[in-house]
Formats: structure tokens, sequence, C-alpha cells
């Protein structure tokens, strides 16, 4: 009687095993591709909630947030730190995004960094990361006094640097939010559907115990809740920072930054980790994703809440 074979033989058995790599190989980027646009779209409606948050504040209060609470030459609340440590657009949003409680946490009449705000200061909300950043919402300090977490999201800060000043020639023309008080958005004569409100910047590592900068710090105004468009989303060029630069294992795949003499002087360039570009929330609203390669002079002019341009494309 003939027998019965069983099995397969070590040749079929490496080729079923290489068919199977080969699928996998063609599904994996397939997999990321579905899972990066999946994030994208998350962290599109972060920007979409956190921008109609802004319009709920203007319409309470008549006019956006404040960039920033106290500026230089301002009397500094109680408490320790200097201007630039202060409460920014992050911590007032607490009612207009439907965290009412953690907005209650704070107590406004001391500064930020007071320890009466250590609790709050430590609260992640997850609406302000953005799902593709590996260092999402880190806390950078163990102190009450200087414990924070980072975030993605920041403000338009105008075409130029913090300072809101003419650099090298160009002068600055207006930005939907600045230091001490909101603006109206009447006031942004180039119109709500061509002028930024938000973008995205990706957060520091916390490589050791301390501080590592501005970059990401969007809970307080030390320049990194906002962005510029000073140079166009991902640039190559490192951002202009001052005071303390980050060391190299913790920019997250930033490129090196350029030293600012002075915290005024600082540059912030929209950056994410999405493939090719930048999601960005306009004034009128509205969600866009902008890529990498969009021409210098429209970004800028984007960035402008009242330079007169005529064109604002892509």
């Amino acid at each position: 009687m003939r027998r019965v074979r069983l099995g397969f033989t070590l040749i079929e058995l490496l080729v079923v095993i290489a068919i199977i790599a080969i699928l996998i190989g063609l599904l994996l980027p397939a997999v990321q591709k579905v899972r990066e646009a999946a994030a994208r779209m998350k962290c599109s409606n972060n920007l979409k909630q956190i921008s109609l948050g802004m319009h709920a504040h203007h319409d309470a209060r008549g006019v956006l947030p404040y960039g920033a609470r106290t500026w230089v030459g301002d009397p500094y609340p109680p408490g320790p730190g200097a201007w630039y440590d202060d409460f920014s657009w992050y911590g007032i949003m607490g009612p207009y995004i439907e965290q009412g409680n953690w907005f209650n946490m704070f107590n406004f009449s001391v500064s930020y960094s007071d320890a009466a705000n250590d609790g709050a200061r430590r609260v992640k909300i997850p609406l302000f990361a953005c799902p593709s950043d590996a260092g999402i919402q880190e806390n950078e300090w163990t102190s009450n006094t200087w414990a924070r977490i980072r975030g993605n999201y920041v403000a338009n800060w105008g075409n130029t640097d913090y300072g809101q000043n003419t650099k090298s020639g160009v002068t600055f023309g207006g930005a939907p939010f600045r230091p001490r008080t909101g603006m109206k958005i009447l006031d942004l004569t180039d119109g709500t559907s061509n002028t930024l409100m938000l973008s995205e910047s990706t957060v520091i590592l916390t490589v050791n115990t301390g501080w590592h900068g501005p970059l990401g710090e969007t809970t307080h105004s030390v320049g990194g809740q906002t962005f510029n468009g000073w140079q166009t989303p991902n640039a190559a060029g490192g951002d202009e920072i001052a005071r303390l630069m980050p060391p190299a294992g913790s920019l997250n795949g930033r490129p090196t930054p350029v030293a600012a003499s002075d915290t005024l002087l600082q540059v912030f360039a929209a950056r994410s980790k999405h493939t090719g570009g930048v999601n960005a929330a306009l004034c009128d609203g509205s969600i866009r994703f902008f890529r990498d390669g969009i021409q210098l002079a429209n970004w800028r002019a984007l960035s402008t809440a009242a330079g007169g341009e005529v064109n604002a494309g892509d």
C-alpha cells in the first residue's frame, strides 16, 4: 500500500513563509498610512475644537484670548517667575473647551508659576496633544513652581518674531494674538479666511531633570505658546530661541536651534510629526493641511492679520 504523505516538505514551507513575508511587507506600509491618516484626522479635530473655543471666548468676552497675560515692564503678579513665566492663552481656555473643572483649579490672582497653581499645571488635557508626536505632553520638572506640561498646539504670533517687531527689513503685519489683551475679530482686516489662528508644534523630550527650553511650552508665555510665519512649516532652518538651548537628545526631530540674544527676538516655526506638512486652523474656524513646500511669501501673508496682502494662497 502507498503511504499517504502528511505535512509540507521543507521547500514548500519556505515558499509559504516567503509568501507570508511578502504579504506582510506589502501590508505594513498600508497599515502605517491608515494609522497616520487617523492621527492626522484626530489632530485636525483637536485644532477644530480649540478654534471653536477661541470663538466661544470671543462671543463671551468680545475678544479672542490674550496671547500672554504679562509682558515686558508690566507689574508681575504675586509669586515666582518673570514676565515670561506667567499665563498664556492656554490657561484661560478651560470654560470654552468643556474643561471648567480644570479652569477652576487655577488661581489667577497669583502668577502661573505659583505653588497654588501646581495641581492645575500638572493636568494633561488630551485636546492639547497631537497623537502623532511621541513626546506627547511630558512633565518637565518635579518642582511645584516649575512643573508644567508641554503641548502641541500654538497660537499665531505674526510674521516676524516673538516681540512682534520689524525683522530683517520685514514689517510686522499684525497677528490675531498679542500680549496683555485679546484681539477683536473685526480687527483682523486681512479677513478671517486669510489669517491663521493656530498650528502645530512638536514638543521637546525630557531626557533628564530640568528645563529644556521654550519649544512646545504652550502652557505659559515663555514664547513656546506661539508660532511665527517667518519660516515655512517644518523648515530646515532652526528656530531662534533665547535663555537655554535644548540638549541635542531632546529635540524630537527638530533641527538644531539658533541662539537669539533676547526673548523678544525668538522665532518658532510651525512643526508637526505628520508627513509633508502641518495642520492649521484659520480664524474663520476652518482647518487645513499646509504643505511644507508652501511659498514663504504666502505663508507669511497667512500669518499676518492686517498686512494688506492680495494673495495668501498656497
